[in-house]
Formats: structure tokens, C-alpha cells, sequence
């Protein structure tokens, strides 16, 4: 399932990029980390993707009860952290929003 959502990123990430390194479009970059969608490793070639980036969000999930697939659960801030640390190495600013 998370390949899916990989690929569907990466469709789009030099679309993103393009009007990013122009500077003209303000933007934000975010990931709501799911457990079983984001690892480790996941997270290091997010990091390769996003490398330069000035920003990005890594934003807690909370099931809403209308998700499409059920059972999802949220990252424990720990992990989160960890995360945050992997990505700091290529992106300027990492945020952790919702823990």
C-alpha cells in the first residue's frame, strides 16, 4: 500500500519542485505520518526526494472515523522525532506538528 502512495508522490515531486526553486509560488510541504504507510527506510528516501527543501511538516494522525481504510494508527512522538532527525540531515527546517 505504501508503494502506491511512493509512486503517487514522485509523480509530482518535480512539479513541486519547479515553482518551489523559483521562489515566486509560497508553499508548504507536509506528511501526516501513518504507521505501516512510513519506516525508516521510507523516511530516508523522502529525505533524497525532498533534499534542499527549506520546510516540511511531519503532522501526527488522527483517525476521523471517515478514513477509507480502517484501522490506521498515528506515529508515537518518539518515532516521530526520529524521523524528524533523519530529515533535518537534508531539509533546513523539520516541524513536528500534533505531538
Amino acid at each position: 500500500m505504501y508503494e502506491r502512495h511512493t509512486l503517487h508522490a514522485r509523480k509530482y515531486a518535480d512539479e513541486v519542485k519547479r515553482p518551489a526553486k523559483s521562489k515566486q509560488v509560497k508553499y508548504e510541504l507536509r506528511t501526516t505520518l501513518v504507521a505501516g504507510f512510513h519506516t525508516k527506510e521510507s523516511i530516508e528516501e523522502l529525505s533524497k526526494d525532498l533534499n534542499g527543501q527549506p520546510m516540511l511538516y511531519l503532522q501526527k494522525f488522527v483517525d476521523s472515523g471517515r478514513c477509507i481504510d480502517q484501522g490506521l494508527q498515528s506515529i508515537s512522538e518518539d518515532v516521530a522525532k526520529e524521523y524528524q532527525n533523519i530529515l533535518k540531515k537534508t531539509i533546513k527546517e523539520v516541524h513536528l506538528r500534533g505531538y
